[in-house]
């Protein structure tokens, strides 16, 4: 509903549409799974025209899918690199050689 309400808005526009950010140092904490799932349903939104899926939790955890404090301090907020990286995968969805013809 919220991405028809968009559409009917502005049509021309670009959206990019964020998995949830992982929570919780271990990937076994019971909201860890719940988060996994909600992104599982969102990124079957990312065939609708228009819509790019962004889910950054490869780019977040490491390779134990454990959360380090150095990139979410409270293992829920990004630090200054959780933010690097959040800006670096977002840039080139974002640039102007992206942006639509019109």
């Amino acid at each position: 509903a919220i991405l028809q309400r968009l559409r009917a808005k502005v049509p021309e526009a670009r959206l990019v549409l964020m998995a949830v950010f992982p929570r919780e140092q271990k990937p076994d904490h019971p909201r860890r799974i719940q988060i996994a799932e909600i992104n599982r349903l969102l990124a079957g939104l990312d065939r609708l025209p228009g819509l790019t899926f962004l889910d950054l939790s490869p780019n977040l955890l490491q390779a134990d899918g454990t959360l380090s404090s150095r990139i979410m301090a409270d293992f829920c907020h990004p630090t200054e690199l959780g933010y690097e990286i959040w800006g670096r995968a977002l840039a080139p969805l974002l640039s102007a050689q992206n942006a639509p013809r019109g």
